[in-house]
């Protein structure tokens, strides 16, 4: 038994509502219970994994009383691992509830409901994630490949997660399999060792590109793992270590290292190839990712000149110079940016890229020429006050924000529309079905 299991178990508690990140709320006397897993109509008793004076948060330990919107779970993790949070949800309730929050939270900054669409799944609800961040960690003294625990620093096990494309998730095995064949432990302060795996396939090559991080200087359990993997599976063709000897929020800061194979992985999204390597983003969603630049393409229309700002290894640089005689492409990582130039050689398409930040608008934007359209895909944290700055400064009449976090979608809106934009169309998509995340392409005008 792992020595946090269970540090408590409170209850019943019933489940009233959802969080923004997808854990059921509910009420024990005084104390909010937030509870990862648990659907609101549930009655639950909750295994507690943190706690403060005023609240418990922690995983449904049994369900007392199934809320209807409850169904089976395909999950052997279920309650364990708190990756989904909507893992045990009906498909049409979940549809609700996000497309319900898109709604709730654009009519609160003034973006009328008629402009709204319906939520889209392009992607089936399991086996569509082609992307595996996961944590070694240990329990009862043995080794375990997996991910933290809601609210904590606690990993679990999770070998075998129905939302990874089936090969990804044997190549993530085979990972666990190397490395307790060689010995190897989890990174600690006193013991430095492995500390996570990242591992991508493409959808189109079957290739798989793997990171192996390690807490030592040269890495080496790393790359001896690296070594047993490629010969247990032939679909790594690329493979790298990661000496992270320092605590990094970021999962790829430290000394990369190539192994073996190549140092790209080649995928495709709307009939176009592109490499991507380590440091590169790539949509871990690849059929909800085409399905919304499908509609950002569509709503960017056609013009002279379009900006495609965090453009990533250029798929959408190069789809929109088909509708667009100048296409500039802004991209922040290095890797990706003299990617873009490369994938767009090889698409024989007119694209130029600029390695640079979006927020540095002073120093690129004299380079990428007035647009008439301006498309854009931020990270998480979305266009921040001067990622809008460098839009509403621009040109460009239109503007097509992709948007992969509500919150920061929601202040980016009410942004733009202080500063003289309106929306004209807002389209949710479900891109992480089973979890509480909900992306948007979303079309203004000024």
């Amino acid at each position: 038994m792992s020595p946090f299991e269970p540090i408590r178990v409170v209850g019943p508690v019933s489940i009233e509502s959802t969080e923004s990140d997808g854990r059921g709320k509910g009420m024990l006397g005084s104390r909010v219970v937030l509870v990862s897993q648990a659907i609101p109509g549930d009655t639950v008793m909750v295994r507690v994994d943190s706690q403060t004076r005023g609240t418990f948060g922690g995983r449904v330990r049994r369900v007392v009383d199934p809320s209807p919107h409850r169904t089976t779970s395909p999950c052997k993790h279920e309650f364990w691992c708190t990756g989904c949070a909507w893992i045990g949800a009906t498909g049409d309730y979940e549809a609700e509830m996000k497309r319900g929050r898109v709604v709730d939270m654009a009519t609160a900054i003034g973006v009328p409901v008629e402009v709204i669409g319906a939520l889209r799944r392009p992607s089936p609800t399991l086996g569509y994630r082609h992307y595996a961040k996961s944590e070694f960690g240990s329990r009862q003294g043995a080794l375990i490949l997996g991910s933290f625990v809601s609210g904590t620093h606690w990993v679990v096990d999770n070998d075998g997660c129905p939302v990874l494309v089936d090969e990804l998730s044997k190549t993530t095995s085979a990972v666990l399999r190397s490395a307790i064949a060689i010995g190897a432990t989890r990174d600690r302060p006193e013991t430095r060792g492995l500390r996570h795996v990242l591992a991508r396939r493409s959808r189109a090559t079957g290739e798989t590109l793997i990171v192996v991080a390690s807490g030592r200087d040269d890495a080496s359990d790393a790359r001896a793992v690296v070594q047993q993997v490629t010969a247990l599976d032939p679909s790594v063709t690329s493979a790298w270590t990661l000496a992270q000897t320092k605590a990094s929020n970021t999962l790829l800061d430290g000394d990369l290292v190539h192994v073996s194979g190549k140092t790209t992985i080649t995928d495709s999204l709307l009939g176009i190839p592109v490499q991507i390597g380590p440091r590169s983003f790539f949509q871990a969603n690849p059929a909800c990712a085409e399905a919304m630049f499908e509609v950002a393409l569509q709503l960017a229309g056609v013009g002279n000149r379009v900006w495609d700002l965090y453009s990533g290894v250029g798929v959408l640089a190069m789809a929109l110079a088909t509708n667009f005689a100048h296409v500039s492409a802004v991209e922040s990582v290095p890797e990706a940016a003299a990617l873009i130039g490369a994938n767009a050689a090889s698409a024989r398409v007119n694209v130029v890229g600029l390695s640079a930040k979006v927020e540095d608008y002073a120093a690129w934007a004299p380079l990428a020429g007035s647009p008439d359209v301006i498309v854009a895909d931020p990270p998480r944290k979305g266009l921040g006050l001067l990622g809008v700055s460098a839009c509403t400064e621009s040109s460009a009449q239109r503007l097509v924000l992709l948007s992969c976090d509500l919150t920061a979608w929601q202040r980016d809106v009410g942004e733009l529309l202080r500063r003289g934009f309106l929306v004209t169309a807002v389209e949710p998509f479900d891109a992480f079905p089973k979890t509480a995340h909900v992306e948007t392409v979303t079309c203004f005008e000024r």
